[in-house]
């Protein structure tokens, strides 16, 4: 009997990843006690939940919370799909899943720690909008470039998703002291998650039951 068949891990050296996993994590410790002393902040403010800290009730960033484990979802589900869909060699459509789960992943990091909000503007002196033009160059080549395997999903989606990002920027560039303004703002762009994560959960579905990708597999 082939011995390999019975290996749940398929020959992956998982001590090695729980070596790498573990490496990055303390390095996340020493980054962490870096910037307690850069902003002369105890450590504790860095590794505890930031709720603890601030002393306040437990639901302060419901609505923003959820928009991140939705784009943490979102990037999960598209990394994972283009890691199938490589082993199965269907090069253009590993590399569509690829690089909008890394799209995703760096929407994310923006999202949780509110690079371009607080970290640029206030912290680093630097003014948002090279960030955005960035952004905005990141994508619009991505969606150049990934313009016909996109119309091939409901690419109406994505633009919806795209609009409701688009319309909470415009909302946060408005100067009005209102507590509504948040509902404006902030709120779009949950609907706007969650209309990137339909659009990429039914683009992996639909690559992943093709045809062409079960011929392969099986």
């Amino acid at each position: 009997m082939n011995q390999n068949n019975n290996n749940p891990t398929n020959g992956i050296n998982t001590k090695w990843i729980l070596v790498l996993v573990y490496s990055f994590i303390l390095g996340l410790f020493i980054f962490s006690y870096l910037l307690s002393r850069f902003f002369d902040a105890p450590y504790s403010d860095f590794t505890r939940d930031p709720l603890a800290v601030m002393k306040t009730h437990p639901f302060v960033g419901f609505l923003s919370n959820i928009g991140v484990i939705i784009w943490i979802v979102t990037a999960t589900i598209s990394l994972f799909t283009s890691y199938l869909i490589e082993k199965e060699k269907l090069q253009n459509r590993y590399l569509f899943h690829f690089f909008s789960g890394a799209i995703t992943s760096i929407l994310l990091v923006d999202d949780l720690f509110m690079i371009h909000d607080r970290i640029f503007p206030i912290y680093l002196k630097i003014s948002e909008v090279p960030l955005f033009i960035f952004y905005g160059i990141l994508i619009t080549v991505y969606l150049y470039y990934y313009r016909k395997q996109i119309l091939k999903y409901d690419y109406i989606i994505l633009l919806i998703a795209l609009f409701m990002f688009a319309f909470s920027l415009g909302v946060d560039h408005f100067d009005v002291e209102s507590e509504f303004i948040h509902f404006f703002e902030d709120g779009p762009k949950l609907l706007g998650i969650a209309a990137w994560f339909v659009f990429y959960l039914s683009a992996s579905i639909s690559d992943l039951s093709t045809n062409s990708f079960k011929s392969t597999t099986n």
